[in-house]
């Protein structure tokens, strides 16, 4: 009887290990050399915030991922890629830069359409091939800044889940993946998409959506 019983605990602590495993991600970094630069501080500060999101508890996240920065912020220059994103050549420009997240000026291209108004990420990339992180730097006129870091912890996580498998939903305003702009309480994920971030889009259990969610009028920032 104690061996079956022994049997049985090993069994569960098999099954519930993956569930509880850590990820770590090591990301290097590139910024447009005509971007404001950001410092090595300035970045580390957004991944280890970003870390802190997934694993919060008041949340109900628990997601032990964590988000680390590789080696020195690299530079890229408009040889390689312009720092305004403004049609889908640019934007494969972009994604074709060898760094895990890039910075860019300003994105005005995304998910396939032109916005006047902008958009502060854009991981969106044609199907089959890989995404990777855009952000914008966040600065109007060089130096008012657009999204602050308070909030550009947030994004970069919610275009870091893009990469691993991720789509918007709007069935929570709190959510981490909504598109429906950022807010300090802008921050909440699922168990299935703590699965998609340690996993990545092959171990992604949540199935791509028939449509993009689109953020209503009425929640519109």
């Amino acid at each position: 009887m104690r061996t079956i019983i022994l049997v049985v605990c090993l069994g569960l602590l098999l099954w519930v290990e993956p569930a509880s495993a850590q990820k770590e991600y090591s990301l290097t970094v590139g910024i447009h050399r005509d971007v404001p630069a950001m410092t090595q501080e300035q970045v580390d500060d957004a991944l280890d915030r970003a870390s802190s999101l997934l694993k919060e508890k008041d949340t109900g996240n628990q997601c032990d991922v964590t988000l680390k920065r590789s080696g020195p912020i690299k530079t890229f220059d408009f040889d390689s890629a312009p720092k305004t994103i403004r049609n889908i050549d640019d934007l494969e420009s972009v994604h074709r830069v060898p760094a895990d997240i890039k910075i860019v000026e300003s994105i005005y291209f995304c998910q396939g359409r032109f916005s006047r108004e902008g958009f502060w990420g854009c991981s969106w990339r044609l199907e089959g091939l890989p995404k990777t992180v855009i952000v914008s730097r966040g600065l109007r006129h060089g130096h008012d800044p657009i999204i602050d870091r308070d909030r550009r912890y947030i994004l970069w996580a919610h275009e870091f889940g893009h990469t691993k498998g991720l789509h918007h939903r709007i069935d929570d305003d709190h959510a981490l993946m909504t598109p429906c702009g950022f807010q300090t309480e802008t921050r909440k994920i699922t168990q299935d998409e703590c699965t998609c971030f340690k996993e990545g889009p092959e171990g992604c259990p949540i199935p791509p959506p028939r449509h993009e969610a689109t953020c209503p009028a009425a929640r519109r920032q």
